[in-house]
């Protein structure tokens, strides 16, 4: 999800590398203990490529946001049933 975040609407991936950075990779590789640390994660990476997409310039907008959005369900939904609520969610990966 970090790679696709990273990549999504990223016009450096038609002229070179992009690959998300050594650091944040280690970071979520360490960090990433727990089910809910790695959810967290995911729902992070899955804001930040919400934030990426252009409804004005991409005609598949609408799909992917409610990919995206799904996504963000599906990890809130885990979080909940984990017993994280959304205060405690930060405090499972800092941004």
């Amino acid at each position: 999800m970090a790679t696709l975040a990273e990549v999504y609407n990223n016009h450096g991936v038609f002229t070179g590398v992009v690959k998300i950075r050594r650091g944040l990779s280690a970071r979520i590789a360490t960090e990433c203990k727990t089910m809910a640390s790695t959810v967290a994660w995911i729902s992070r990476f899955a804001g930040e490529l919400a934030l990426k997409v252009q409804p004005s310039k991409d005609p598949n907008a609408q799909r992917t946001l409610e990919a995206i959005e799904r996504v963000e369900d599906l990890c809130a939904e885990t979080l909940l049933k984990l017993g994280v609520t959304r205060n405690d969610g930060a405090r499972v990966f800092i941004a």
